[in-house]
Protein backbone atom coordinates (compact mmCIF):
# COMPACT_ATOMS: atom_id res chain seq x y z
CA UNK A 1 0.00 0.00 0.00
CA UNK A 2 2.91 2.62 0.96
CA UNK A 3 4.21 1.59 -2.65
CA UNK A 4 1.18 2.42 -4.59
CA UNK A 5 0.94 5.71 -2.60
CA UNK A 6 4.00 6.62 -3.05
CA UNK A 7 4.14 5.67 -6.66
CA UNK A 8 0.57 8.05 -7.26
CA UNK A 9 1.90 10.50 -5.38
CA UNK A 10 5.71 10.79 -7.87
CA UNK A 11 3.36 10.35 -10.71
CA UNK A 12 1.25 13.61 -9.71
CA UNK A 13 4.18 15.69 -8.57
CA UNK A 14 5.75 15.00 -12.39
CA UNK A 15 2.72 15.86 -14.28
CA UNK A 16 1.99 18.62 -11.59
CA UNK A 17 5.45 19.53 -12.53
CA UNK A 18 5.44 19.07 -16.55
CA UNK A 19 2.04 21.28 -16.46
CA UNK A 20 3.94 24.36 -14.47
CA UNK A 21 6.77 24.47 -17.23
CA UNK A 22 4.67 25.14 -19.79
CA UNK A 23 6.29 28.28 -21.45
CA UNK A 24 6.97 29.91 -24.26
CA UNK A 25 10.57 30.22 -25.86
CA UNK A 26 12.59 32.18 -28.11
CA UNK A 27 15.26 30.61 -29.93
CA UNK A 28 17.77 31.44 -32.84
CA UNK A 29 16.76 35.74 -32.41
CA UNK A 30 19.15 38.20 -34.43
CA UNK A 31 17.15 41.61 -33.27
CA UNK A 32 15.55 43.08 -30.32
CA UNK A 33 11.97 41.79 -28.94
CA UNK A 34 9.70 43.40 -26.59
CA UNK A 35 7.69 41.12 -24.05
CA UNK A 36 4.22 42.57 -22.63
CA UNK A 37 3.80 40.61 -19.81
CA UNK A 38 0.28 39.72 -18.36
CA UNK A 39 0.75 42.20 -16.11
CA UNK A 40 1.36 45.34 -18.75
CA UNK A 41 5.31 45.43 -17.86
CA UNK A 42 6.73 45.83 -21.34
CA UNK A 43 10.22 44.32 -21.53
CA UNK A 44 12.73 45.29 -24.37
CA UNK A 45 15.47 42.80 -24.84
CA UNK A 46 18.21 43.44 -27.53
CA UNK A 47 19.68 39.87 -29.25
CA UNK A 48 23.00 39.82 -27.16
CA UNK A 49 20.75 40.53 -23.71
CA UNK A 50 19.74 37.24 -21.71
CA UNK A 51 15.73 36.42 -22.03
CA UNK A 52 13.60 36.58 -19.38
CA UNK A 53 11.05 33.68 -18.75
CA UNK A 54 7.69 34.55 -21.02
CA UNK A 55 4.53 33.26 -19.31
CA UNK A 56 1.13 32.69 -20.89
CA UNK A 57 -0.60 35.54 -21.58
CA UNK A 58 2.22 37.33 -23.06
CA UNK A 59 2.49 39.25 -25.73
CA UNK A 60 5.55 39.66 -28.06
CA UNK A 61 6.71 42.12 -30.58
CA UNK A 62 9.31 41.43 -32.95
CA UNK A 63 11.23 45.15 -33.33
CA UNK A 64 13.90 44.07 -36.20
CA UNK A 65 15.63 40.20 -37.01
CA UNK A 66 14.42 36.84 -36.74
CA UNK A 67 12.87 34.99 -33.83
CA UNK A 68 12.03 31.25 -33.31
CA UNK A 69 9.13 31.01 -30.78
CA UNK A 70 7.88 28.11 -29.34
CA UNK A 71 5.47 27.32 -27.58
CA UNK A 72 5.00 23.70 -24.93
CA UNK A 73 2.54 22.01 -23.31
CA UNK A 74 -0.57 24.34 -23.08
CA UNK A 75 0.86 27.62 -23.26
CA UNK A 76 -0.03 29.56 -26.71
CA UNK A 77 1.23 33.39 -27.29
CA UNK A 78 0.44 36.44 -29.56
CA UNK A 79 3.21 37.73 -31.59
CA UNK A 80 2.76 41.31 -33.57
CA UNK A 81 5.45 41.28 -36.54
CA UNK A 82 5.48 44.16 -38.42
CA UNK A 83 1.60 45.06 -39.17
CA UNK A 84 1.00 41.31 -38.50
CA UNK A 85 -0.23 39.12 -35.66
CA UNK A 86 1.14 35.74 -35.37
CA UNK A 87 -1.57 33.55 -32.84
CA UNK A 88 1.41 30.80 -32.19
CA UNK A 89 -0.93 27.28 -30.97
CA UNK A 90 0.10 25.47 -28.31
CA UNK A 91 3.40 22.70 -28.62
CA UNK A 92 3.89 24.72 -31.79
CA UNK A 93 7.11 25.94 -33.49
CA UNK A 94 7.22 29.31 -35.57
CA UNK A 95 10.46 31.05 -37.50
CA UNK A 96 9.95 34.52 -37.96
CA UNK A 97 11.89 37.43 -40.19
CA UNK A 98 11.17 40.83 -40.20
CA UNK A 99 13.44 42.15 -42.96
CA UNK A 100 14.80 45.59 -43.36
CA UNK A 101 12.64 46.18 -46.33
CA UNK A 102 9.90 45.74 -44.56
CA UNK A 103 8.94 42.08 -45.59
CA UNK A 104 8.22 39.49 -43.43
CA UNK A 105 8.64 35.28 -43.68
CA UNK A 106 6.62 33.00 -41.21
CA UNK A 107 7.45 29.53 -41.14
CA UNK A 108 5.29 27.03 -39.15
CA UNK A 109 7.84 24.13 -38.56
CA UNK A 110 5.61 22.16 -36.53
CA UNK A 111 1.61 23.09 -34.72
CA UNK A 112 -0.36 25.61 -35.78
CA UNK A 113 0.27 29.21 -36.13
CA UNK A 114 -2.66 31.88 -37.13
CA UNK A 115 -1.60 35.07 -39.00
CA UNK A 116 -3.20 38.27 -39.53
CA UNK A 117 -2.50 41.13 -41.58
CA UNK A 118 -4.38 43.45 -43.52
CA UNK A 119 -7.58 42.38 -42.76
CA UNK A 120 -6.71 38.67 -43.98
CA UNK A 121 -6.51 35.27 -41.69
CA UNK A 122 -4.13 32.68 -42.70
CA UNK A 123 -3.75 29.41 -40.86
CA UNK A 124 -0.46 27.53 -41.24
CA UNK A 125 0.38 24.11 -40.49
CA UNK A 126 2.07 21.23 -41.96
CA UNK A 127 0.26 21.41 -45.03
CA UNK A 128 0.55 25.42 -45.21
CA UNK A 129 3.92 26.07 -43.18
CA UNK A 130 5.19 29.48 -45.16
CA UNK A 131 3.65 33.20 -44.92
CA UNK A 132 5.33 36.00 -46.75
CA UNK A 133 4.46 39.27 -47.39
CA UNK A 134 6.06 42.01 -49.29
CA UNK A 135 5.81 45.37 -48.12
CA UNK A 136 3.72 48.15 -49.55
CA UNK A 137 4.91 50.64 -51.31
CA UNK A 138 5.96 53.84 -49.40
CA UNK A 139 4.56 56.89 -49.70
CA UNK A 140 5.74 59.58 -48.05
CA UNK A 141 3.51 62.30 -46.41
CA UNK A 142 2.55 65.25 -48.22
CA UNK A 143 3.92 68.49 -47.81
CA UNK A 144 2.16 71.23 -47.65
CA UNK A 145 2.76 73.85 -49.94
CA UNK A 146 3.87 76.83 -47.44
CA UNK A 147 4.36 80.64 -49.24
CA UNK A 148 7.54 82.78 -48.98
CA UNK A 149 7.80 84.83 -46.18
CA UNK A 150 9.59 87.96 -46.94
CA UNK A 151 12.03 89.53 -43.69
CA UNK A 152 14.36 92.35 -44.05
CA UNK A 153 16.96 93.25 -42.00
CA UNK A 154 19.07 96.08 -41.38
CA UNK A 155 22.08 96.67 -39.34
CA UNK A 156 23.86 99.68 -38.45
CA UNK A 157 27.29 100.29 -37.22
CA UNK A 158 27.90 103.34 -35.84
CA UNK A 159 29.06 102.11 -32.20
CA UNK A 160 31.76 99.12 -32.59
CA UNK A 161 29.94 97.52 -29.10
CA UNK A 162 27.63 94.98 -29.87
CA UNK A 163 26.33 94.20 -27.21
CA UNK A 164 22.37 95.10 -26.11
CA UNK A 165 21.75 97.78 -24.35
CA UNK A 166 18.85 97.50 -21.81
Amino acid sequence: MKIKTLLVTAILVFALAATSFAAINITNRTGTIQITMPNGTVVTVAANQPLPVIPDGAVITIVSGIADIATTGTSTVSVSIGNSTVQVSAGSAVAMTLNNNGTINITASSGQAIVTSAGTTTTLNSANPTYELTAEAYTPPEIPDVPDIETNATTEETAKDISPTI
